[in-house]
């Protein structure tokens, strides 16, 4: 197993504990689950049926929806357009929680690609 390889799957174990630390303190994204407060926009990496930038009037898309059921913290990248300079703000700061947001999202989508 090359180096590259195991420190992904380490890092997605990370993120998956993570995540399950998160749902269990319920600090999940509640506009999120619920679908309220649109228009939001996606500012997480762009993968098949969801694209970096991309405005949401009434619903989330499918795959946005299924990727973030599957992994809740990428809810965070799911900002309300109001607030959507704050967060481009926060994703240039290499130390934001949002930027390391964005960060394991992009090791969960390489390894779901691999899947």
């Amino acid at each position: 197993m090359s180096a590259e390889k195991k420190t992904d799957e380490l890092k997605t174990d990370e993120l998956k504990k993570e995540t399950v630390a998160a749902s269990e303190q319920g600090t999940q994204s509640k506009s999120v689950k619920t679908a309220i407060g649109f228009p939001k926009c996606y500012v997480g990496p762009s993968f098949i049926g969801a694209n970096k930038g991309s405005v949401y009037k009434d619903a989330l898309p499918p795959a946005l929806s299924e990727a973030i059921a599957d992994n809740p913290v990428l809810g965070a990248l799911v900002v309300p357009v109001s607030k959507l300079a704050a967060a481009n703000v926060a994703l240039e700061d290499s130390g934001s929680s949002l930027s390391k947001v964005y960060e394991r999202a992009q090791i969960y989508l390489k390894n779901m690609r691999r899947e």
